[in-house]
């Protein structure tokens, strides 16, 4: 099984070198195929090393408008701005934050068999295609597509490392964050991030021998236009096997590592993937005996979407797999509403999360 610690403390050696970033190349990769087909990403924006995703499709997009059910929007992300950012009505519209400019570090500490990317773009190999990019570089191509698709129209205001495991070059967050500064545009753009909670102890390491700035976390969280989705992949230590393929005695890893981040005051925004409905209530309660009980109120669940590398992976047990999926994703939702209804008197999605977390950082 592995070991997330040792795996993340060699693959920062791949792909943080020379102060530069080594990002995933698309091209001829089974993703490229599903990002191709997707109707989630901007025609023509889907570049080597880039993509632009629009968050909220519009057919989920036109029926959340005419309902007002949040139930039909998978995620909040265009939300999670304007508590911070919205100065004006135009940055206070949802829609102002719909569309994401997205690269993908090419090196990963686990290895999701659900995953979304092909295997060899998260083994952190300069292989296929991969190039490194300092962090400037990747935010003036940023300002280059922003450019471009705004002459047609389209608001790029998000800039997201999303893919691989963006915390093994924690760095890249804050200098994202000083670039866009630099251009006078913390106000306007929002840097965005994701962590699959397994690197607290490595990120320790590297605190403790001075690698990284023992006072980054700190840092970023002094940045209003900063958003991190974490994500918890298991709820026992079996289910966290199952999801991951890690040894069972790292499942405490994902609590301390959310703790790591939500204890300097990044807004870190919650969310467990594939839960086992017989022991996320009892998950769901030990995490409220660290974060307070407004951990109900933050916690989303995802979906798992059998995508090309997912498909490849499965073959003949891929239907049978995504029956189960749903099944636990039904089942966890229903455990959310029931609680939220029953300690709040609101459902599973009626709270706002930006809202929500503004709150909790206050009594930090």
């Amino acid at each position: 099984m592995r070991n997330p610690t040792k795996s993340a403390l060699q693959r920062r050696k791949q792909v943080y070198q020379d102060g530069k970033i080594l990002v995933s190349s698309f091209v001829g990769s089974v993703q490229q195929q599903d990002l191709d087909k997707t109707k989630g990403n901007i025609k023509g924006a889907v570049e080597d090393y880039f993509r632009v995703k629009s968050n909220i499709k519009p057919e989920p997009w036109q029926k959340y408008k005419e309902s007002g059910d949040p139930k039909l929007l998978m995620f909040d992300f265009n939300w999670w701005p304007i508590p911070t950012l919205g100065t004006d009505d135009a940055k206070r519209e949802p829609e102002n934050w719909n569309n994401q400019f997205i690269y993908q570090l090419k090196g990963c500490n686990i290895a999701c068999k659900f995953c979304f990317v092909d295997r060899y773009n998260n083994n952190g190999k300069l292989s296929h295609g991969a190039k490194y990019f300092k962090v400037s570089e990747l935010v003036d191509n940023f300002l280059r597509v922003r450019e471009e698709k705004a002459s047609e129209g389209i608001r790029i205001n998000v800039l997201r490392a999303s893919g691989g495991e963006p915390s093994l070059v924690l760095e890249q967050w804050l200098q994202m964050l000083q670039h866009v500064e630099k251009r006078d545009l913390s106000d306007e753009v929002y840097v965005m991030s994701d962590t699959n909670l397994t690197t607290g102890s490595a990120l320790e390491s590297w605190m403790k021998n001075k690698e990284i700035d023992p006072g980054i976390l700190k840092e970023i969280a002094c940045y209003d236009n900063f958003g991190l989705l974490s994500c918890f992949k298991g709820t026992d230590s079996k289910n966290f096997v199952e999801n991951t393929g890690c040894s069972p005695s790292y499942f405490p890893e994902q609590v301390a590592s959310y703790l790591m981040f939500a204890e300097a005051g990044i807004r870190i925004y919650p969310h467990v993937i594939n839960p086992d409905s017989d022991t996320f209530e009892g998950f769901m309660n030990s995490l409220e005996a660290n974060l307070g009980e407004d951990i109900w109120k933050m916690m989303h669940i995802f979906t798992i979407g059998p995508y090309g590398p997912v498909a490849k992976r499965y073959g003949d047990q891929l239907e049978a797999q995504v029956a189960e999926w749903q099944k636990n994703y039904a089942r966890g939702e229903e455990i959310l509403d029931r609680n939220l209804k029953n300690r709040f008197g609101v459902g599973y999605k009626e709270s706002s999360r930006p809202e929500v977390l503004e709150g909790m950082l206050s009594k930090l």
